[in-house]
Protein backbone atom coordinates (compact mmCIF):
# COMPACT_ATOMS: atom_id res chain seq x y z
CA UNK A 1 0.00 0.00 0.00
CA UNK A 2 1.79 3.31 -1.01
CA UNK A 3 2.48 6.00 1.82
CA UNK A 4 3.03 8.22 -0.77
CA UNK A 5 0.84 12.04 0.84
CA UNK A 6 -0.60 13.96 -2.48
CA UNK A 7 -0.65 17.71 -2.67
CA UNK A 8 -3.63 18.66 -1.62
CA UNK A 9 -3.31 16.30 1.15
CA UNK A 10 -0.16 18.12 2.43
CA UNK A 11 -1.81 21.13 2.26
CA UNK A 12 -4.82 20.06 3.92
CA UNK A 13 -2.28 19.09 6.62
CA UNK A 14 -0.44 22.03 7.06
CA UNK A 15 -3.83 23.89 6.75
CA UNK A 16 -4.82 21.96 9.80
CA UNK A 17 -1.31 22.34 11.56
CA UNK A 18 -1.47 26.28 11.10
CA UNK A 19 -5.09 26.45 12.53
CA UNK A 20 -4.49 24.33 15.41
CA UNK A 21 -1.24 26.59 16.65
CA UNK A 22 -3.61 29.53 15.97
CA UNK A 23 -6.07 28.20 18.70
CA UNK A 24 -3.55 27.11 21.10
CA UNK A 25 -2.47 30.70 21.09
CA UNK A 26 -6.03 32.18 21.59
CA UNK A 27 -6.66 29.55 24.67
CA UNK A 28 -3.51 30.59 26.39
CA UNK A 29 -4.54 34.24 25.87
CA UNK A 30 -8.26 33.68 27.67
CA UNK A 31 -6.33 31.66 30.19
CA UNK A 32 -3.55 33.56 31.18
CA UNK A 33 -5.36 36.80 30.81
CA UNK A 34 -8.82 36.79 31.97
CA UNK A 35 -8.38 34.32 34.68
CA UNK A 36 -5.81 37.08 35.97
CA UNK A 37 -5.88 39.83 38.23
CA UNK A 38 -3.41 41.62 36.48
CA UNK A 39 -4.04 45.05 34.59
CA UNK A 40 -1.91 47.90 33.35
CA UNK A 41 -1.59 51.13 33.74
CA UNK A 42 -3.49 52.25 30.25
CA UNK A 43 -6.61 49.95 31.08
CA UNK A 44 -7.78 51.87 34.27
CA UNK A 45 -6.89 55.07 32.99
CA UNK A 46 -9.64 54.68 29.86
CA UNK A 47 -11.88 52.71 31.84
CA UNK A 48 -11.62 55.68 34.47
CA UNK A 49 -12.00 58.40 31.43
CA UNK A 50 -14.71 56.74 29.78
CA UNK A 51 -16.46 56.61 33.48
CA UNK A 52 -15.84 60.07 34.05
CA UNK A 53 -17.71 60.90 30.47
CA UNK A 54 -20.67 58.72 31.61
CA UNK A 55 -20.58 61.15 34.69
CA UNK A 56 -21.25 64.17 32.09
CA UNK A 57 -17.27 65.31 32.41
CA UNK A 58 -15.84 66.36 29.60
CA UNK A 59 -12.26 65.03 28.55
CA UNK A 60 -9.13 67.88 28.43
CA UNK A 61 -11.57 70.39 30.19
CA UNK A 62 -12.57 68.67 33.27
CA UNK A 63 -10.02 65.59 33.52
CA UNK A 64 -6.29 65.44 32.20
CA UNK A 65 -5.87 63.01 28.95
CA UNK A 66 -3.65 63.11 25.93
CA UNK A 67 -5.52 60.49 23.85
CA UNK A 68 -7.95 60.76 21.56
CA UNK A 69 -11.77 60.32 23.02
CA UNK A 70 -13.50 57.65 20.84
CA UNK A 71 -12.94 55.03 22.95
CA UNK A 72 -14.19 56.50 26.04
CA UNK A 73 -17.43 57.88 24.58
CA UNK A 74 -18.27 54.44 23.45
CA UNK A 75 -18.20 52.55 26.37
CA UNK A 76 -19.38 55.67 28.78
CA UNK A 77 -23.10 54.11 28.18
CA UNK A 78 -22.06 50.90 29.07
CA UNK A 79 -20.62 51.85 32.54
CA UNK A 80 -23.92 52.30 33.87
CA UNK A 81 -24.53 48.97 33.08
CA UNK A 82 -21.77 47.07 33.74
CA UNK A 83 -21.55 46.28 37.77
CA UNK A 84 -19.36 48.47 39.69
CA UNK A 85 -17.03 46.53 40.22
CA UNK A 86 -13.13 46.87 38.64
CA UNK A 87 -12.33 43.40 37.79
CA UNK A 88 -15.80 42.72 36.29
CA UNK A 89 -15.33 45.54 34.26
CA UNK A 90 -12.46 45.28 33.28
CA UNK A 91 -12.57 41.12 32.05
CA UNK A 92 -16.27 42.42 30.34
CA UNK A 93 -14.17 44.70 28.07
CA UNK A 94 -11.48 42.91 27.86
CA UNK A 95 -13.76 40.16 25.78
CA UNK A 96 -14.86 43.48 23.52
CA UNK A 97 -11.26 44.06 23.19
CA UNK A 98 -10.41 40.29 22.43
CA UNK A 99 -13.28 40.53 19.78
CA UNK A 100 -11.88 43.47 17.98
CA UNK A 101 -8.72 41.95 17.99
CA UNK A 102 -9.91 39.06 16.11
CA UNK A 103 -11.69 40.94 13.86
CA UNK A 104 -7.97 42.35 13.45
CA UNK A 105 -6.87 39.37 12.40
CA UNK A 106 -9.08 38.82 9.63
CA UNK A 107 -8.21 41.64 7.58
CA UNK A 108 -4.73 40.52 8.31
CA UNK A 109 -5.48 37.46 6.90
CA UNK A 110 -7.66 38.75 4.14
CA UNK A 111 -4.36 41.26 2.89
CA UNK A 112 -2.53 38.81 3.02
CA UNK A 113 -5.08 35.98 1.28
CA UNK A 114 -5.64 37.86 -1.90
CA UNK A 115 -3.40 40.39 -2.44
CA UNK A 116 0.30 38.87 -1.49
CA UNK A 117 0.69 35.01 -0.55
CA UNK A 118 -2.49 32.91 -0.70
CA UNK A 119 -4.87 31.50 2.30
CA UNK A 120 -2.04 28.96 3.31
CA UNK A 121 0.02 32.11 3.57
CA UNK A 122 -2.45 33.95 5.24
CA UNK A 123 -2.49 31.39 8.16
CA UNK A 124 0.99 31.46 8.55
CA UNK A 125 0.53 35.07 8.79
CA UNK A 126 -1.01 34.65 12.23
CA UNK A 127 0.49 32.20 13.44
CA UNK A 128 3.48 34.56 12.99
CA UNK A 129 2.01 37.67 14.52
CA UNK A 130 0.66 35.16 17.48
CA UNK A 131 4.07 33.66 18.59
CA UNK A 132 5.98 37.06 18.31
CA UNK A 133 7.58 37.10 21.80
CA UNK A 134 5.17 39.17 24.68
CA UNK A 135 2.98 40.68 21.31
CA UNK A 136 0.18 38.15 22.64
CA UNK A 137 -0.76 40.52 25.46
CA UNK A 138 -1.79 43.37 23.53
CA UNK A 139 -4.90 41.69 21.67
CA UNK A 140 -7.41 41.97 24.87
CA UNK A 141 -5.76 44.92 26.45
CA UNK A 142 -8.45 47.89 27.11
CA UNK A 143 -6.58 50.54 25.09
CA UNK A 144 -7.52 52.50 21.75
CA UNK A 145 -4.85 51.47 20.01
CA UNK A 146 -6.50 47.40 20.17
CA UNK A 147 -9.33 48.98 18.00
CA UNK A 148 -7.35 52.02 16.18
CA UNK A 149 -5.66 48.80 15.08
CA UNK A 150 -9.03 47.04 13.68
CA UNK A 151 -9.95 50.28 11.85
CA UNK A 152 -6.41 51.01 10.64
CA UNK A 153 -6.03 47.64 8.85
CA UNK A 154 -9.60 47.58 7.19
CA UNK A 155 -8.51 51.07 6.03
CA UNK A 156 -5.40 49.06 4.40
CA UNK A 157 -7.55 46.43 2.92
CA UNK A 158 -9.98 48.61 1.10
CA UNK A 159 -7.39 50.89 -0.10
CA UNK A 160 -5.43 47.70 -1.31
CA UNK A 161 -8.77 46.55 -3.23
CA UNK A 162 -9.19 50.22 -4.80
CA UNK A 163 -6.14 49.53 -6.11
CA UNK A 164 -6.75 46.23 -7.66
CA UNK A 165 -10.30 47.13 -8.76
CA UNK A 166 -10.16 51.22 -8.85
CA UNK A 167 -13.87 51.65 -7.49
CA UNK A 168 -14.59 54.67 -5.62
CA UNK A 169 -16.46 53.14 -3.12
CA UNK A 170 -13.41 50.87 -1.49
CA UNK A 171 -11.37 53.95 -1.31
CA UNK A 172 -14.62 56.00 0.56
CA UNK A 173 -14.67 52.93 2.82
CA UNK A 174 -10.43 53.25 3.43
CA UNK A 175 -11.23 57.16 4.05
CA UNK A 176 -14.05 56.22 6.71
CA UNK A 177 -11.92 53.27 8.19
CA UNK A 178 -9.03 55.55 8.64
CA UNK A 179 -11.01 58.71 9.74
CA UNK A 180 -12.11 56.03 13.10
CA UNK A 181 -8.74 54.82 14.02
CA UNK A 182 -8.14 58.34 14.25
CA UNK A 183 -10.68 59.08 16.62
CA UNK A 184 -9.55 56.57 18.51
CA UNK A 185 -5.77 57.17 18.72
CA UNK A 186 -3.86 59.72 16.86
CA UNK A 187 -0.73 57.88 16.50
CA UNK A 188 -2.33 56.25 13.71
CA UNK A 189 -0.73 59.23 11.76
CA UNK A 190 2.42 57.63 11.62
CA UNK A 191 1.18 54.89 9.80
CA UNK A 192 -0.43 56.60 7.17
CA UNK A 193 2.39 59.05 6.39
CA UNK A 194 3.87 56.15 4.44
CA UNK A 195 0.40 55.35 2.31
CA UNK A 196 0.83 59.03 1.30
CA UNK A 197 3.78 58.12 -0.59
CA UNK A 198 2.25 55.06 -1.54
CA UNK A 199 -0.95 57.00 -2.62
CA UNK A 200 1.46 59.29 -4.76
CA UNK A 201 3.55 56.55 -7.26
CA UNK A 202 -0.43 55.06 -7.83
CA UNK A 203 -1.59 58.53 -8.92
CA UNK A 204 1.70 59.02 -10.75
CA UNK A 205 1.13 55.31 -12.39
CA UNK A 206 -2.78 55.94 -12.70
CA UNK A 207 -3.56 59.34 -13.29
CA UNK A 208 -7.24 58.55 -14.36
CA UNK A 209 -7.64 58.31 -10.79
CA UNK A 210 -7.20 61.57 -9.74
CA UNK A 211 -10.93 62.31 -9.20
CA UNK A 212 -11.70 59.12 -6.88
CA UNK A 213 -9.15 60.61 -4.30
CA UNK A 214 -10.44 64.17 -4.53
CA UNK A 215 -13.55 62.89 -3.76
CA UNK A 216 -12.65 60.67 -1.44
CA UNK A 217 -10.54 63.89 0.24
CA UNK A 218 -13.39 66.09 0.67
CA UNK A 219 -15.32 63.06 2.28
CA UNK A 220 -12.28 62.94 4.89
CA UNK A 221 -12.02 66.35 5.13
CA UNK A 222 -16.26 66.41 5.84
CA UNK A 223 -15.90 64.19 8.73
CA UNK A 224 -13.28 65.88 10.80
CA UNK A 225 -14.95 68.89 10.52
CA UNK A 226 -17.79 67.43 11.89
CA UNK A 227 -15.58 65.84 14.79
CA UNK A 228 -13.56 69.38 15.42
CA UNK A 229 -17.19 70.98 15.07
CA UNK A 230 -18.56 69.06 18.00
CA UNK A 231 -15.56 70.00 20.08
CA UNK A 232 -15.92 73.70 19.16
CA UNK A 233 -19.20 73.09 20.55
CA UNK A 234 -18.50 71.50 23.69
CA UNK A 235 -15.76 74.41 24.09
CA UNK A 236 -13.03 72.32 24.48
CA UNK A 237 -11.12 72.56 20.79
CA UNK A 238 -8.26 74.49 22.06
CA UNK A 239 -7.68 72.09 24.93
CA UNK A 240 -7.70 69.46 22.84
CA UNK A 241 -4.90 70.37 20.63
CA UNK A 242 -3.14 71.88 23.59
CA UNK A 243 -3.48 67.83 25.55
CA UNK A 244 -3.13 65.64 22.34
CA UNK A 245 -0.67 67.43 20.06
CA UNK A 246 1.09 70.73 21.83
CA UNK A 247 1.56 68.36 25.22
CA UNK A 248 2.45 65.19 23.36
CA UNK A 249 5.33 67.07 21.14
CA UNK A 250 6.82 68.44 24.60
CA UNK A 251 6.66 65.11 25.77
CA UNK A 252 8.28 62.90 22.59
CA UNK A 253 12.25 64.19 23.29
CA UNK A 254 10.92 63.59 27.19
CA UNK A 255 10.17 60.18 26.23
CA UNK A 256 12.88 59.54 24.49
CA UNK A 257 15.46 60.53 26.98
CA UNK A 258 13.91 58.42 29.48
CA UNK A 259 12.78 55.57 27.27
CA UNK A 260 14.38 51.63 27.69
CA UNK A 261 17.15 50.64 25.62
CA UNK A 262 15.05 50.24 22.46
CA UNK A 263 18.31 47.47 21.11
CA UNK A 264 16.99 45.53 23.92
CA UNK A 265 13.62 45.50 22.84
CA UNK A 266 14.49 45.21 19.04
CA UNK A 267 16.77 42.15 19.92
CA UNK A 268 13.39 40.31 21.59
CA UNK A 269 12.01 40.29 17.96
CA UNK A 270 15.49 40.07 16.35
CA UNK A 271 14.06 36.46 14.59
CA UNK A 272 11.08 38.65 13.19
CA UNK A 273 13.01 41.07 11.87
CA UNK A 274 16.00 39.25 10.33
CA UNK A 275 13.46 36.93 8.61
CA UNK A 276 11.32 39.86 7.20
CA UNK A 277 14.51 41.43 5.67
CA UNK A 278 15.49 38.01 4.05
CA UNK A 279 12.01 37.57 2.74
CA UNK A 280 12.04 40.65 1.13
CA UNK A 281 15.55 39.78 -0.62
CA UNK A 282 14.06 36.80 -1.62
CA UNK A 283 11.33 38.53 -3.30
CA UNK A 284 14.01 41.01 -4.95
CA UNK A 285 15.84 38.15 -6.12
CA UNK A 286 12.78 36.24 -7.72
CA UNK A 287 11.78 39.84 -9.26
CA UNK A 288 8.50 39.25 -7.88
CA UNK A 289 7.00 42.57 -9.06
CA UNK A 290 3.86 43.20 -6.19
CA UNK A 291 2.64 46.33 -5.37
CA UNK A 292 1.13 45.35 -2.29
CA UNK A 293 4.30 43.57 -0.90
CA UNK A 294 6.50 46.90 -2.08
CA UNK A 295 3.53 48.79 -0.17
CA UNK A 296 4.09 46.55 3.20
CA UNK A 297 7.83 46.71 2.47
CA UNK A 298 7.72 50.48 2.92
CA UNK A 299 5.47 50.84 5.96
CA UNK A 300 8.20 47.93 7.73
CA UNK A 301 10.89 49.73 7.04
CA UNK A 302 9.15 53.38 8.06
CA UNK A 303 8.01 51.84 11.40
CA UNK A 304 11.97 50.23 11.74
CA UNK A 305 13.36 53.56 11.05
CA UNK A 306 10.83 54.75 13.41
CA UNK A 307 11.16 52.50 16.13
CA UNK A 308 15.63 53.11 16.04
CA UNK A 309 14.92 56.84 15.79
CA UNK A 310 11.85 57.07 17.95
CA UNK A 311 11.23 55.92 21.49
CA UNK A 312 10.45 52.83 22.59
CA UNK A 313 8.85 53.00 26.39
CA UNK A 314 6.85 49.70 26.02
CA UNK A 315 6.34 46.08 24.02
CA UNK A 316 3.36 46.86 22.48
CA UNK A 317 4.92 50.22 20.49
CA UNK A 318 6.37 47.07 18.60
CA UNK A 319 3.30 45.88 17.38
CA UNK A 320 2.84 47.14 13.65
CA UNK A 321 6.11 46.53 12.94
CA UNK A 322 5.69 42.89 13.62
CA UNK A 323 2.31 42.73 11.66
CA UNK A 324 4.16 44.06 8.72
CA UNK A 325 7.07 41.80 9.08
CA UNK A 326 4.62 38.68 9.58
CA UNK A 327 2.89 39.67 6.15
CA UNK A 328 6.12 40.50 4.49
CA UNK A 329 7.32 36.68 5.81
CA UNK A 330 4.37 34.49 5.34
CA UNK A 331 4.30 34.08 1.33
CA UNK A 332 7.71 32.89 0.83
CA UNK A 333 7.43 30.81 3.82
CA UNK A 334 4.61 29.03 2.80
CA UNK A 335 6.55 27.99 -0.45
CA UNK A 336 9.39 27.01 1.69
CA UNK A 337 6.87 24.90 3.83
CA UNK A 338 5.54 23.05 0.69
CA UNK A 339 8.76 22.23 -1.12
CA UNK A 340 11.29 21.39 2.29
CA UNK A 341 10.06 19.11 5.03
CA UNK A 342 12.85 20.16 7.18
CA UNK A 343 11.69 23.81 7.08
CA UNK A 344 8.19 22.49 7.84
CA UNK A 345 9.82 21.02 11.04
CA UNK A 346 11.79 23.66 12.39
CA UNK A 347 8.82 26.07 11.25
CA UNK A 348 6.53 23.97 13.86
CA UNK A 349 9.24 23.62 16.75
CA UNK A 350 9.80 27.34 16.14
CA UNK A 351 6.18 27.67 17.02
CA UNK A 352 6.19 25.56 19.99
CA UNK A 353 8.88 27.41 21.21
CA UNK A 354 7.19 30.34 21.22
CA UNK A 355 4.07 29.04 22.80
CA UNK A 356 5.75 27.76 25.83
CA UNK A 357 8.14 31.00 26.37
CA UNK A 358 4.75 33.00 26.26
CA UNK A 359 3.63 30.79 28.68
CA UNK A 360 6.14 30.91 30.92
CA UNK A 361 5.81 34.93 30.58
CA UNK A 362 2.60 34.93 31.41
CA UNK A 363 3.26 32.61 34.40
CA UNK A 364 6.12 35.05 36.22
CA UNK A 365 3.62 38.03 36.10
CA UNK A 366 3.09 39.01 39.52
CA UNK A 367 -1.27 40.01 40.12
CA UNK A 368 -2.22 43.11 41.53
CA UNK A 369 -4.21 42.75 44.45
CA UNK A 370 -7.51 42.93 44.07
CA UNK A 371 -9.55 44.49 46.88
CA UNK A 372 -9.58 48.12 44.69
CA UNK A 373 -13.14 49.16 45.53
CA UNK A 374 -13.72 47.61 48.63
CA UNK A 375 -15.31 50.99 50.48
CA UNK A 376 -13.34 50.56 53.90
CA UNK A 377 -9.92 51.18 51.45
CA UNK A 378 -9.52 54.82 51.10
CA UNK A 379 -7.21 54.90 47.97
CA UNK A 380 -4.49 58.00 46.43
CA UNK A 381 -3.75 57.28 42.89
CA UNK A 382 -5.81 55.89 39.95
CA UNK A 383 -4.56 52.63 40.98
CA UNK A 384 -7.32 52.70 43.39
CA UNK A 385 -9.56 51.11 40.77
CA UNK A 386 -12.27 52.52 38.11
CA UNK A 387 -15.47 53.48 40.47
CA UNK A 388 -13.74 54.20 43.78
CA UNK A 389 -13.51 58.11 44.38
CA UNK A 390 -10.50 59.10 44.94
CA UNK A 391 -8.38 61.27 47.51
CA UNK A 392 -6.75 62.22 43.98
CA UNK A 393 -7.34 62.42 40.60
CA UNK A 394 -5.31 64.03 37.87
CA UNK A 395 -3.89 61.33 35.83
CA UNK A 396 -1.40 58.32 36.79
CA UNK A 397 2.37 59.65 36.03
CA UNK A 398 2.63 62.33 38.85
CA UNK A 399 6.23 63.05 36.98
CA UNK A 400 4.14 63.75 33.45
CA UNK A 401 1.79 65.86 36.11
CA UNK A 402 4.81 68.03 37.04
CA UNK A 403 6.05 68.46 33.56
CA UNK A 404 2.77 69.73 32.48
CA UNK A 405 3.03 71.99 35.40
CA UNK A 406 6.39 72.88 34.38
CA UNK A 407 5.90 73.77 30.96
CA UNK A 408 2.97 75.09 30.92
CA UNK A 409 2.71 76.48 34.48
CA UNK A 410 -0.96 75.23 35.28
CA UNK A 411 -1.29 75.26 39.21
CA UNK A 412 -2.80 71.74 40.07
CA UNK A 413 -5.78 71.45 41.76
CA UNK A 414 -4.03 69.59 45.06
CA UNK A 415 -0.97 68.22 46.56
CA UNK A 416 -0.37 64.84 46.34
CA UNK A 417 2.12 64.48 49.12
CA UNK A 418 0.09 67.09 51.16
CA UNK A 419 -3.31 65.17 50.76
CA UNK A 420 -1.84 62.09 51.55
CA UNK A 421 -0.79 63.33 55.24
CA UNK A 422 -4.40 64.78 55.52
CA UNK A 423 -6.14 61.92 54.50
CA UNK A 424 -3.99 59.40 55.15
CA UNK A 425 -5.53 56.49 52.49
CA UNK A 426 -5.08 53.61 53.93
CA UNK A 427 -4.15 51.94 50.22
CA UNK A 428 -1.18 53.60 48.64
CA UNK A 429 -0.23 52.33 44.97
CA UNK A 430 2.96 53.14 43.91
CA UNK A 431 3.87 51.39 40.47
CA UNK A 432 6.80 52.00 38.60
CA UNK A 433 8.55 53.82 41.58
CA UNK A 434 12.30 53.01 39.50
CA UNK A 435 11.17 53.99 36.44
CA UNK A 436 9.81 57.61 37.61
CA UNK A 437 13.06 58.15 39.15
CA UNK A 438 14.33 57.16 35.40
CA UNK A 439 12.20 59.81 33.87
CA UNK A 440 13.81 62.47 36.67
CA UNK A 441 16.59 61.64 35.54
CA UNK A 442 15.76 62.48 32.32
CA UNK A 443 14.08 65.79 32.64
CA UNK A 444 17.29 66.86 34.60
CA UNK A 445 19.27 66.05 31.63
CA UNK A 446 17.48 67.52 28.96
CA UNK A 447 16.30 70.58 30.70
CA UNK A 448 18.34 73.01 32.96
CA UNK A 449 15.17 73.57 35.79
CA UNK A 450 15.12 75.89 37.98
CA UNK A 451 15.42 75.39 41.92
CA UNK A 452 11.57 75.86 41.48
CA UNK A 453 11.04 73.68 38.99
CA UNK A 454 12.73 71.13 41.25
CA UNK A 455 10.73 71.47 43.96
CA UNK A 456 7.52 71.11 41.60
CA UNK A 457 9.11 67.56 40.29
CA UNK A 458 10.09 66.19 43.58
CA UNK A 459 6.67 67.42 45.61
CA UNK A 460 5.30 64.51 42.89
CA UNK A 461 6.65 61.81 44.63
CA UNK A 462 5.99 60.00 47.31
CA UNK A 463 8.42 61.81 49.63
CA UNK A 464 10.63 58.80 52.27
CA UNK A 465 8.53 59.96 55.35
CA UNK A 466 5.81 59.24 54.07
CA UNK A 467 6.57 55.34 52.57
CA UNK A 468 7.81 55.07 56.29
CA UNK A 469 4.45 54.63 57.43
CA UNK A 470 3.44 51.84 55.07
CA UNK A 471 4.02 48.61 54.76
CA UNK A 472 4.48 46.92 51.47
CA UNK A 473 1.69 44.38 50.84
CA UNK A 474 2.67 43.76 47.22
CA UNK A 475 5.37 45.30 44.39
CA UNK A 476 5.31 48.80 44.78
CA UNK A 477 1.80 48.58 46.65
CA UNK A 478 1.30 49.90 50.12
CA UNK A 479 -0.70 49.84 53.21
CA UNK A 480 -1.43 51.92 55.93
CA UNK A 481 0.10 50.50 59.87
CA UNK A 482 -2.75 51.20 61.21
CA UNK A 483 -5.00 49.24 59.43
CA UNK A 484 -6.42 45.93 59.87
CA UNK A 485 -3.87 43.18 58.05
Amino acid sequence: MSTNITKKEKESLLFAGLTGFIGLFLLLLVLLIFISSYMIYDEVEHLRAAYYVSLGHLPYRDFFEHHHPLLWYIWSPFMFLLPHQTFTTLYITRAASLLVSLLTGVYIYKIEKKFIGGKVAGLICLCLYLASFRSLQVLAYVKPDTYMRLFYFAGLFYLFKYFHYQKLRYLNFAIVAFFIGFCFLQTVVLQLLPLVLVCGCFLYRHRQAWPDFIKAGMLGFGLSALAFGYLYQQHILADYFTANWLFNAKLTPYLTAASLDKWKFIGLFIDMIIFAFVAVLWFVGKRKNNFYLMTITILFVAEFIQRLCGYVTYLHYLTFMLIYAAIIIAAPLARWLRQYKTVLGLFFIWLGFKFCLQAYSYAIIPHNISFYDEPEYKCAGLWCGIYQPHTSYYWMYPSIEAIHHIFYNTQYPYNLNQLIKTQKPQLLPNQNYSVRNREFEAIEKMYQLTPEQQKILQNHIFDTKILQNYDEIAPNVYRLKSTRP
